[in-house]
């Protein structure tokens, strides 16, 4: 089924300094980008044509928000698990749930990680049946700035209120980029009120305070696959975004540019039902994609990686839509594969900046209707924003360069078993 969209998108001219040209160049190079990739990709999408000339002075940067220190709201505890409230919540009912003691991620024991996702569980319930909302799952391998020092800690990112039933581009790159880079670019909606944190923290306070217990799931039949529509209608807005996030990075690089807006419309689009059948229980893309699989769980290569050669997937085996169906022993086979996986890309690669998330719900960018958890080392800055803005037309990577990948991942993970 096809269905027409219609909508304005702002052109802009984009006049760069004519003597920082190879500058420019090189700093693209550096960022794993080239000139051409970077013009194409603006192009494609009608938003911003590059030229070189001599323009005017750069305007002041405007102030980028840091997470604060300020010691978060704490709403309920047990023996283990304490959940709060940021300061900062990104969005209204932003919660944290932390183990109270001092651990890494790689040290979480398979009992803490059941404690801890039946906590997260209640609150994705309680969003999904009360408030009508879906979020994005986050945890990391190190703290993340802002969080308790040395505290293992998920986070549940909400989609925003007025989105909650759309597939949202503009607050799919928020949440992404709210995760991937935390912190280090000004949020474009409006921060919760003092009155609305007031609310939701008493809200949430009686959910948790009750003693309800949300039991894991214990049906093991697929859930069905509902079609459902992406809807790019707010691709304006998440462009717009990604583009101050670029603005900003090249101003504080020192390059100098105008900005000259110039109105445009793009004719109707075409977008096509994308939920004809489940890609990752599609026999081809398992047989292509798999890294490593246990009795209850695959770990996939991602087809498009933001980073390449470490960005995976891993995906339970039983068809389920959401993670909160998830049972509990898929819970801790997943948890002990992302230790897994984290310890292998720690000893390949030297680093430790690795994100987990999981968007639950197309309100929050899931684009395939099976739970899944990207695993991946944080890629650089400005190739992910990028990235970001040309995802549908980004190519899949080659099958020889998939099997290498899964073939050296897969080696590594065999050993580490």
């Amino acid at each position: 089924m096809d269905i027409p969209l219609s909508f304005p998108l702002s052109h802009e001219e984009w006049i760069l300094d004519e003597t920082q040209k190879s500058d420019w160049e090189s700093f693209l190079a550096s960022q794993g980008l080239a000139y051409q990739t970077v013009e194409n990709i603006l192009s494609q999408h009608q938003l911003v044509t590059i030229s070189f000339g001599n323009p005017s002075p750069i305007p002041p940067e405007s102030p980028i928000s840091a997470d604060s220190s300020e010691i978060p709201s704490l709403l309920w505890e047990n023996e283990e698990i304490e959940v709060f409230a940021p300061s900062h919540p990104r969005v209204r009912h932003h919660l944290w749930v932390a183990l109270k003691r001092p651990t890494s991620f790689s040290e979480v024991t398979s009992e803490e990680a059941i404690q801890l996702k039946s906590t997260v569980n209640k609150i994705v319930t309680t969003l999904q049946e009360t408030l009508g909302l879906r979020a994005v799952i986050a945890q990391w391998n190190e703290p993340q700035p802002g969080q308790l020092s040395k505290r293992y800690t998920i986070e549940v990112i909400p989609a925003r209120m007025d989105s909650a039933q759309a597939n949202n581009f503009w607050d799919k790159v928020e949440c992404n980029n709210y995760v991937i880079f935390r912190g280090r670019f000004p949020p474009s909606i409006p921060a919760p009120s003092d009155a609305e944190k007031s609310e939701d923290y008493a809200f949430w306070k009686e959910i948790l305070q009750n003693g309800q217990k949300i039991p894991f799931c214990t049906k093991r039949t697929a859930d069905p696959i509902r079609d459902w529509l992406i809807k790019r209608s707010h691709f304006t807005s998440g462009a717009a975004k990604i583009l101050e996030c670029v603005e900003h990075i090249l101003h504080k690089e020192g390059f100098r540019f105008q900005r000259a807006p110039t109105p445009q419309k793009i004719p109707d689009q075409q977008t096509r039902d994308v939920a004809r059948g489940c890609a990752f229980c599609n026999s081809s893309v398992i047989a292509k994609q798999t890294v490593y699989e246990t009795e209850l769980s695959r770990l996939f290569y991602n087809f498009k990686p933001a980073t390449p050669g470490a960005h995976f997937l891993i995906v339970p085996k039983r068809h389920l839509r959401t993670t909160e169906l998830l049972r509990e022993d898929e819970v801790k086979d997943i948890h002990q594969l992302a230790q897994k996986l984290a310890k292998v890309l720690e000893e390949k690669t030297g680093r430790t900046d690795i994100t987990m998330y999981t968007q639950d719900g197309p309100a929050v960018g899931q684009t395939v209707g099976h739970t899944h958890m990207h695993m991946m080392l944080t890629p650089q800055v400005l190739r992910q924003l990028f990235f970001s803005l040309n995802y549908e037309f980004e190519k899949p990577v080659s099958a020889e360069e998939m099997q290498s990948v899964v073939q050296e991942i897969s080696q590594r993970l065999k050993h580490a078993f």
